[in-house]
C-alpha cells in the first residue's frame, strides 16, 4: 500500500525549488526540515521531541523508503518524489536566520514536474488546506488528495467498500464544494452573486430569491425578498450543533443535523435527478476512472 507525505520548505515553501533542485547543503534533491537545529543525530532530535509526529514520520521515510511517496507544490508545479535513503544532518546554510543543523532527506524525483491545472483541483488546492500548510512533514490520509495522488501516479484507484456519492463529494476542494452548492442554488431559481466567501468570516455564499415563490431544494427554504440567507460551506464539523452566529445555514459533509445544518444526504437529496450541476460535477471528477464514478452513482 502507497503512503503520501505533503511537504513545505521554509515559509511559504521559498526553499522548494532549490532544495528539489540539488542547490543546498547536500548538493543534491533533498527534502529538508528544521525544528530544533542543536541535536546532531536522529536519536537526540527525537528524543528532544524534534517536531514530534513529524518528525517521526521524516525519519520513518528515510529509514524504510518503501512505499513512500512525497509531494511538494510550489510556483504553481507539483512535483511527486520518492525518498532514496537516510536522513543526513548538515549545518543549514539555505534558511534565513536559522542556526544549527539542518535534517535532510535525500529523495529521487518521481516523473517531470505537473502544473498545478493538469492535477485535480483537490489536490492542486492542498497549499490552501490549513492542516496540511501549518505543518512541514505530514501524512496524508484524507481519501480525496489519495485518490488523486494515485491518479497523478498512474496507480490504481480502489472502490471503496462502501459504494456512495458521498464518496465522490469527498473527492472535491474545498473550493469546488462551495461551487457545488452555489450551481445547486442558481439551478434551482436563487440569485448566486459570487461562489465563495474567500477569508470572509463567516459566510461562503449568500443566495436570494427573486420570484414571488418560496424555492426549496431538498429542505433548504430560500424565501422571496431581499434579504436572502448566509450559507457556510464546510467539508465536516461534528461539533457544531447550529450554524455560527450570523449565517443561516450550515451545509457539508459530515455534520450534526438539525434543521439548520444540511449533511450529505443534502447532497444525494438535491443531485437525486438529472441536472446541468449534476453534468459540471461529472466534468469536475473526470479524472476520476469510469468505473469508479459509475460504482458511486455517477456514471
Amino acid at each position: 500500500m502507497e503512503r503520501y507525505f505533503y511537504a513545505k520548505m521554509g515559509d511559504s515553501n521559498y526553499l522548494a525549488k532549490d532544495y528539489l533542485a540539488g542547490k543546498n547543503e547536500l548538493g543534491s534533491p533533498a527534502i529538508p526540515i528544521y525544528f530544533n537545529g542543536a541535536p546532531a543525530n536522529e536519536a537526540a532530535f527525537l528524543s528532544a521531541g524534534g517536531a514530534k509526529e513529524q518528525g517521526r514520520l521524516f525519519f520513518e521515510c528515510g529509514n524504510d523508503t518503501e512505499h513512500k511517496n512525497i509531494v511538494v507544490i510550489h510556483d504553481g508545479k507539483v512535483t511527486m518524489a520518492s525518498p532514496s535513503g537516510n536522513v543526513i544532518f548538515k549545518p543549514s546554510t539555505k534558511h534565513k536566520g536559522y542556526n544549527g543543523y539542518v535534517k535532510l532527506l535525500p529523495i529521487t524525483i518521481q516523473s517531470p514536474q505537473l502544473s498545478i491545472t493538469e492535477v485535480p483541483a483537490i489536490l492542486a488546492s492542498m497549499t490552501a488546506n490549513r492542516y496540511y500548510y501549518s505543518g512541514t512533514f505530514r501524512e496524508i490520509k484524507d481519501p480525496g488528495n489519495l485518490n488523486a495522488l494515485q491518479h497523478i501516479t498512474n496507480r490504481a484507484i480502489p472502490t471503496p467498500a462502501n459504494p456512495s456519492l458521498v464518496n465522490l463529494l469527498y473527492c472535491l476542494s474545498s473550493f469546488e464544494l462551495e461551487t457545488l452548492v452555489a450551481k445547486l442554488l442558481e439551478e434551482a431559481g436563487c440569485f448566486v452573486p459570487a461562489y465563495r466567501g474567500g477569508n470572509m468570516i463567516g459566510a461562503d455564499i449568500f443566495a436570494y430569491n427573486d420570484t414571488p415563490s418560496a424555492i426549496n431544494i431538498a429542505g433548504l427554504s430560500i424565501l422571496p425578498g431581499k434579504k436572502g440567507v448566509s450559507i457556510q460551506v464546510k467539508r465536516s464539523n461534528m461539533t457544531l450543533a447550529t450554524p455560527p452566529a450570523g449565517v443561516d445555514y450550515l451545509v457539508g459533509i459530515a455534520l450534526k443535523p438539525s434543521t439548520s445544518n444540511f449533511d450529505h444526504t443534502w447532497f444525494l437529496n438535491a443531485l437525486a435527478t438529472p441536472s446541468k450541476t449534476k453534468e459540471w460535477l461529472k466534468r469536475s471528477l473526470h479524472w476520476l476512472p469510469y468505473a469508479y464514478r459509475a460504482a458511486n452513482g455517477l456514471p
